[in-house]
């Protein structure tokens, strides 16, 4: 009849008594069923192993052969007098902060022992993990039920940065939070050397930057670190340069309406990026696109003013600016008796050629080159015209800023007639004051009138 309701009750338990014999089950008076499923070889009757099958527990009253603490623990133990033993695995990272043991019998106590020979009592908490032997015993030997677990804790640890990255030259700030243990920290402890909860780094610097290591010690006197990476970027130092011909000076910045201008910027870290802001309202690049520089062709006057370039390293910004001026260019047109066509005079006649500017600043000087590849200075010009002046007359003005403009104009010399009148003149004895001719004869042998 026993044998049967062992197998009810046990239907998948298979059962290896390495070492020992099977043995035979009885049933208890509190009508728990206790089962001596294993003997020693010397069949004495000594109990190794028993199940309760009320709890549908396997209890071990051999120290050297405890029974394996499920991870929830167990409840509603029958405990018949005899010392059970069980065995618990910590894993490290997990530390024991004791055991939670509860039963109506105030005799009966659950203890971590060192070992099977001494059994000596070890009173936790215990911060490595590892294997534990657990013994329930009771001096007065009762029978009463119990619950048996342990209470174990782990370390969470969080670091909150005040700003990561960190610019460097600012101040940071770590934060360390813990939950999970038992009571409150007693101590935190840097790799920097700092200590406390939270510390302040004030103007970091690059070589600063790494990892960050808090060690955490719990009221137990167990400890847990946590690590955090700290990134120090250096601010931009950007330097903007600028080529260009025009003006008086050249690559100083100041030119003229119409010249060419180069802009670059440069930083010492070959990782920044750039965004340009130009006078006229136009932004060059965004987060993922750096413009190095602008290549301005023809400027005008729009485009005079200052440029802005803000310079990132990471989130590490500088800005740099640069004034460009752009001067208005003086307009030349070059006119010969107040007309700017092109003309023809003739050879010897005054040849008067005026060069009139409209915009540009200050005083003015004049170039001219003829066509003859001659030059001359200043303005007007009033010359006799000569046949070598025949062809393109060519004017280049300059300002106080050194802004230029030209203009030209085509004159055609035609050589005047033998009477160096160039056809002007008009027939003798025609026009309003005739001339009289009156034939006078001499006669050459007296030398008087005929």
């Amino acid at each position: 009849m026993i044998k049967f309701l062992l197998r009810f009750f046990l239907p998948a338990v298979i059962l290896v008594c390495s070492g020992f014999s099977p043995g035979s089950s009885t049933i208890s008076s509190e009508n728990v069923v206790l089962t001596n499923l294993c003997y020693d070889s010397s069949h004495d009757l000594k109990k190794i192993l028993l199940y309760d099958l009320k709890s549908h527990s396997f209890l071990s009253t051999d120290c050297n052969n405890p029974t394996v603490l499920p991870g929830g623990g167990v409840t509603g133990i029958n405990y018949t007098g005899t010392n059970l033993y069980y065995t618990v695995t910590i894993p490290a990272g997990t530390h024991l902060n004791g055991l939670l043991f509860n039963t109506s019998d105030p005799d009966l106590v659950a203890e971590i022992i060192s070992d099977c020979i001494g059994q000596t009592v070890m009173p936790p908490p215990f911060c490595d993990g590892g294997t534990f032997l657990i013994r329930v015993s009771s001096p007065a030997g009762n029978a009463t039920t119990f619950d048996l677990n342990v209470d174990t804790y782990q370390f969470n640890i969080t670091i909150t940065p005040s700003d990561n990255p960190v610019c460097e030259g600012e101040d940071l700030t770590l934060q360390a939070n813990v939950t999970g243990i038992p009571g409150t920290v007693a101590s935190y402890a840097w790799s920097n050397g700092d200590n406390g909860q939270i510390i302040t780094i004030t103007d970091i610097m690059v070589a600063q930057a790494g990892v960050y290591v808090v060690t955490v010690t719990d009221v137990n006197g167990c400890t847990d670190e946590m690590d955090y990476d700290v990134e120090v970027f250096a601010f931009p130092t950007p330097v903007i340069t600028v080529t260009e011909m025009s003006g008086l000076t050249p690559d100083d910045g100041i030119v003229c309406e119409g010249a060419d201008v180069m802009l670059a910027v440069t930083d010492v870290n070959s990782d920044t990026r750039f965004e340009w802001d130009a006078p006229d309202g136009t932004h060059y690049g965004d987060a993922s696109t750096s413009i190095t520089g602008l290549d301005i062709m023809n400027i005008d006057m729009t485009l005079s003013g200052t440029y802005t370039v803000t310079a990132y390293n990471h989130d590490c910004s500088a800005i740099v600016t640069i004034d460009i001026i752009v001067n208005d260019a003086p307009e030349v047109e070059i006119q010969h008796d107040g007309s700017a066509n092109n003309f023809e005079i003739c050879e010897d006649e005054p040849l008067d050629l005026d060069a009139t500017i409209t915009g540009g600043s200050g005083t003015f000087t004049y170039d001219w080159e003829l066509p003859d590849g001659t030059t001359m200075t200043g303005n007007p010009i009033t010359i006799p015209a000569e046949l070598t002046h025949d062809g393109t007359w060519t004017v280049t003005v300059t300002d106080a800023n050194g802004c230029t403009g030209e203009d030209d104009i085509q004159v055609t010399v035609n050589p005047a007639p033998d009477n160096k009148d160039c056809g002007s003149a008009f027939d003798l004895g025609t026009g309003f004051n005739p001339i009289n001719f009156k034939v006078i004869m001499l006669c050459t042998i007296r030398g008087t009138m005929c």
